[in-house]
């Protein structure tokens, strides 16, 4: 957050950070998970950049089994019709010349390597909501 806080300030956005308190420590490869972190809030600012109220939120929970940081942005959401196509590699929605279309394709198999998911939940009236799901108990001894 701290490498995007002059993108955030600069478009007047207002950024909501929840975390939950305790969360369970999990063995993952730290700057993986920051490029992942890093791509989920670029496109939730991006996503936001015409409106005027501004608002991502980023929230952890976990249960019994597993961390949740979700990535949600109040912009007009993902095409229904090209939410499939997503983490396709190239695969962009962007202007040409604004995006590679490698971003969710790299996070979703570094999530993945994690033995964890990356879940989209998209709609016009709602905005987006990138989901972070990982196994709290994946490499310890039980």
């Amino acid at each position: 957050m701290t490498l995007l806080s002059y993108r955030v300030e600069k478009e007047m956005i207002h950024l909501n950070v929840e975390k939950v308190d305790n969360l369970p420590d999990i063995l993952l490869h730290v700057s993986s998970m920051q490029q992942v972190f890093m791509n989920l809030l670029s496109n939730a600012i991006d996503a936001v950049q015409q409106l005027e109220n501004k608002i991502i939120q980023i929230k952890t929970s976990y249960d019994n089994n597993h961390i949740q940081i979700s990535f949600t942005d109040n912009g007009c959401g993902i095409r229904e019709d090209i939410q499939h196509a997503i983490f396709n590699p190239f695969f962009t929605n962007k202007p040409v010349g604004e995006g590679t279309g490698l971003g969710l394709s790299i996070s979703k198999s570094i999530v993945e390597n994690h033995y964890g998911q990356l879940v989209c939940k998209s709609s016009s009236k709602d905005g987006t909501t990138f989901t972070i799901v990982l196994p709290i108990h994946y490499g310890k001894n039980e």
